[in-house]
C-alpha cells in the first residue's frame, strides 16, 4: 500500500512481498515492524536502500516486545557481519519429480524409465533420491494410472489427463497453489476459515480470535481440512508471526545466545533497546548457556529445560525423540525444549535426559536409521501441493520430514556439547 502524508513523505506498508517480489530499490528508508527471524531477510531488506548516489543505507527496527527485540538484534548483528543464514535446500523432492517425470513424458511424446532418470537425477534437489525410490514413484503412478507404459516408454496417463492437462495445460504448469484453507465450525454452524499453515504450527487445544470472538480448537480433520471449535473466554490467543516465516533458523538462535551470554557490546541500539536486552541477560544469568554446554534446567520432580539456542529445526527434532524415547513429553522452541512427566519416577528428570543425550552423542549408523524411521512414523502428511497425489505416502513422509526435521544437525551439535 502506497500512502502520501501531508509533509509530502511517501510511504509503502507491505508484507514481505517487497523484500523478494518485487524490485524497489530506491528507497531512502526501510522500517521493519515486529521481529525477522533471518539474517537473509535483514539484507534483502536493507538492500532496498542506498541505491542512490551519496545515499546511505537506513534501517529502523520497531518492536514493542521483548523476545521480538532480541530476535531482530540477533538478526541485523548476523547481516552487519555479512553473515546469511543457511539455506535448506530440499533434497528429496519427490513432488516436484512426479511434475517433471510428467512434462518430460509429455515433451519427448514419452521416455524410457532409465533416460527419464538420467536427466533427472542430475539436479539437486533429488539427490538424496535413490533409483530404487524413483521406481517405487513410477510403480505408484501406474497404479494410480498418472503414468502407462506403451513399447517401453512412459506416457501419461487417464488419470493425469483428467487432473493436470485440461484448459491448455494451466494445472501442470502453475507449479503453486494458493495457500489452502481450514474451514472452522462451532458444532454445525460455519464460523469461517483459517489459513493452513498457522493451523498445522499449532497443537490441540490451542486460542484464536476469528470474527471478534475468542475460540479454542479442540479437534482437527486434516483429511477433510476442518477446525472444530468452541467459545472460550479464557486463555491467550496465539498472535500472527510477522518475521519471516515460523522458523528461526540455527544462526540466528546461535547468535541470540552469544546476546544474552556473551560480552559484546551491540553499538546500533538505542538507549531503551539496550536497557531492555540487558535486564533480560540479567533474567537469564543463571542459565550459564555457551557454545559447548547446553545447561539442563531442573524446574521440579517433573519438570525440566534444555537451553540449546540451536533453532527450531534442531531443537523440534530433539523434542520428539524424547518423547518417542519416554523420557517425558517435550515441547520446543528456537532457545530450549521443555521435558514434562507425568508420573512419579525414581530417576531424577535431568539425568534421564542426561543420559538421553549421552546416547544420541555415540549413536552409530543402525542407531541413527532406527530414529529417522521413528521420526518418519510421526510425519503428517498434509497437502502442501496438488503434485502429492503423484506420490505413495511413504515418499511423501520423506519429503515432508527433511522439511521438518534436522536428525543430521541435532547429532553434530551434540557430538560438539558437553553432556554432565
Amino acid at each position: 500500500m502506497k500512502s502520501s502524508f501531508g509533509s509530502g513523505l511517501e510511504a509503502i506498508i507491505s508484507t514481505s512481498t517487497l523484500e523478494l517480489g518485487i524490485d524497489v530499490g530506491e528507497l531512502d528508508q526501510v522500517i521493519q515492524a515486529g521481529a525477522l527471524s533471518s539474517s537473509s531477510a535483514f539484507l534483502q531488506r536493507v538492500g532496498r536502500t542506498g541505491r542512490r548516489l551519496n545515499k546511505p543505507q537506513v534501517f529502523h527496527g520497531l518492536c514493542l516486545r521483548e523476545d521480538d527485540l532480541i530476535l531482530l538484534t540477533a538478526v541485523v548483528n548476523l547481516g552487519l557481519r555479512g553473515i546469511s543464514d543457511k539455506i535448506n535446500f530440499p533434497l528429496k523432492a519427490y513432488h516436484i519429480l512426479a511434475h517433471q517425470l510428467i512434462c518430460l513424458s509429455l515433451q519427448n511424446n514419452g521416455i524410457k524409465m532409465d533416460k527419464a532418470w538420467d536427466i533427472l537425477s542430475t539436479s539437486h534437489c533429488y539427490s538424496n533420491i535413490t533409483f530404487e525410490k524413483f521406481k517405487v514413484l513410477i510403480d505408484f503412478m501406474f497404479e494410480r494410472k498418472y503414468l502407462r507404459k506403451v513399447d517401453e516408454l512412459l506416457i501419461v496417463g487417464e488419470e493425469c489427463e483428467q487432473n493436470f492437462l485440461g484448459a491448455n495445460w494451466r494445472k501442470l504448469f502453475a507449479v503453486f497453489d494458493s495457500s489452502f484453507m481450514y474451514d472452522v465450525w462451532d458444532e454445525k454452524k460455519h464460523i469461517g476459515t483459517l489459513d493452513a499453515a498457522f493451523v498445522e504450527a499449532l497443537e490441540i487445544p490451542f486460542f484464536f480470535v476469528l470474527g471478534g470472538i475468542e475460540w479454542e480448537a479442540v479437534k482437527i480433520k486434516h483429511e477433510t481440512r476442518e477446525l472444530f471449535v468452541r467459545k472460550t473466554e479464557i486463555g491467550d490467543a496465539p498472535k500472527w508471526i510477522v518475521y519471516g516465516g515460523t522458523e528461526v533458523p540455527y544462526e540466528t538462535a546461535k547468535e541470540v545466545g552469544k546476546i544474552l551470554f556473551g560480552n559484546e557490546s551491540i553499538k546500533f541500539l538505542n538507549k531503551e533497546a539496550e536497557e531492555c536486552i540487558l535486564s533480560k541477560i540479567e533474567k537469564l544469568r543463571f542459565i550459564n548457556w555457551s557454545e559447548e554446554i547446553w545447561p539442563i534446567i531442573l524446574l521440579n520432580n517433573n519438570k525440566a529445560e534444555i537451553w540449546t539456542f540451536a533453532g527450531d529445526r534442531i531443537n523440534k527434532t530433539l523434542a520428539k525423540l524424547l518423547t518417542l524415547s519416554g523420557v517425558g513429553l517435550a515441547t520446543s522452541s528456537y532457545q530450549r525444549i521443555e521435558v514434562r512427566r507425568k508420573k512419579k519416577d525414581e530417576t531424577k528428570l535431568d539425568a534421564s535426559i542426561s543420559e538421553f543425550l549421552r546416547k544420541l552423542k555415540s549413536i552409530n549408523e543402525e542407531s541413527f536409521k532406527y530414529y529417522e524411521a521413528k521420526l518418519l512414523e510421526e510425519v503428517r502428511t498434509t497437502k502442501v501441493s496438488k503434485f502429492t497425489k503423484l506420490l505413495p505416502e511413504t515418499l511423501w513422509r520423506e519429503a515432508i520430514a527433511e522439511q521438518i526435521f534436522d536428525l543430521k544437525g541435532l547429532i553434530e551439535e551434540i557430538k560438539i556439547i558437553k553432556v554432565k
